[in-house]
């Protein structure tokens, strides 16, 4: 149908084309013939700049997308922008899912939990496919929130319905992205040597979603990390941290993440010069996000190395700044939890 009003618009795209068929119509006295060519260029144009929006709707997703890790301020902005445009029942979810995203990135579980759960609104209508991605969305942040009991019905939940996913492809990269959700409840529990069998458990599609295998990537390492194969966790940050310098767009957020792990590394050799130095980076990263989570993780990592290099007053700095995001975080914990049973 589209192409058939397009097909139609590249002929009378000319003001002067159209107004000379219509007074030509109006001076035979095809007054009927008029009114329906008038129509009709009304429906086509009504069409043509409804198919516009949509499509320029699309694109701001897009782009907000792509701020999502340097700049979800931004993402947040643009976002609630256009959940006030949209009426596709579906596209609002992903705009609110993104929205939610863009709160993680900032370390706001509150706000996170509140837009991951009017992203479910109505949930019966939603596809199968945004069906998932709810409740993967929910499940992982009420983990994050120590909510295990909740959580785990919405995985149980996601598990259920990718089985009902016919397209090969689109259940090959759900159930690869159910796996790193599993992994990741282990690794809250710290049962680090399960964690680093189930990743043999991935299936070939993983290589044709680079971002999810990013988050494999980082998984790994720290799960190797934490079984204290250095070597191998090394080689898994590494390539975190090369392919997030090739994104088209630097995640703030992800990059940081990674070079606070990866300081842990050089922790356990002792090479505390090289782990305040990773952390700096990481410190001067979670600021432009202002991530309050990730900056308590990088002030006690700072900490503890300046502690082993017996720098008693860069230690009392950062230690001091560690205890009150600590305080902090857990006034944002209580908050998160309270909406969360509300």
């Amino acid at each position: 149908m589209l192409e058939y009003f397009n097909y139609w618009f590249s002929i009378l795209k000319t003001d002067t084309f159209v107004v000379y068929l219509l007074t030509g119509m109006y001076k035979r006295g095809n007054l009927f013939v008029c009114f329906f060519i008038s129509a009709f260029l009304c429906c086509a144009f009504s069409c043509q700049f409804a198919f516009a929006q949509a499509s320029n709707r699309d694109e701001i997703f897009l782009k907000a997308k792509e701020l999502l890790g340097n700049n979800p301020d931004e993402t947040i902005k643009v976002g609630q922008h256009l959940v006030s445009l949209e009426d596709n029942h579906s596209k609002i979810s992903a705009v609110k899912r993104l929205v939610s995203e863009a709160y993680l990135v900032k370390g706001d579980y509150h706000n996170a939990l509140v837009y991951a759960f009017e992203a479910g609104y109505d949930f019966e209508r939603l596809a199968i496919e945004d069906k998932i991605e709810v409740l993967l969305l929910k499940s992982s942040i009420l983990f994050d929130l120590s909510l295990d009991a909740q959580a785990n019905t919405y995985l149980k939940q996601a598990e259920d319905y990718v089985g009902m996913v016919e397209n090969s492809s689109l259940k090959d990269d759900f159930e690869n992205n159910l796996l790193l959700h599993e992994i990741m409840v282990l690794v809250r529990k710290q049962n680090f040597s399960k964690s680093a069998v189930l990743f043999n458990d991935t299936n070939a599609f993983l290589d044709k979603n680079v971002d999810l295998k990013q988050e494999f990537n980082i998984a790994k390492g720290f799960v190797f990390l934490n079984l204290k194969q250095l070597d191998s966790a090394r080689i898994y940050f590494d390539k975190a941290l090369d392919f997030s310098s090739k994104r088209k767009t630097e995640s703030f957020f992800e990059k940081s993440v990674v070079l606070a792990e990866k300081s842990k590394v050089f922790f356990v050799e002792k090479n505390h010069q090289q782990a305040i130095a990773l952390l700096n980076e990481s410190l001067n990263l979670a600021k432009k996000i202002n991530n309050v989570p990730l900056f308590r993780l990088v002030n006690k990592q700072l900490s503890v190395n300046y502690l082993a290099l017996n720098d008693k007053p860069n230690y009392q700095l950062y230690n001091n700044e560690f205890l009150v995001l600590d305080g902090k975080l857990e006034e944002m914990e209580e908050e998160s939890i309270n909406s969360a049973f509300n």
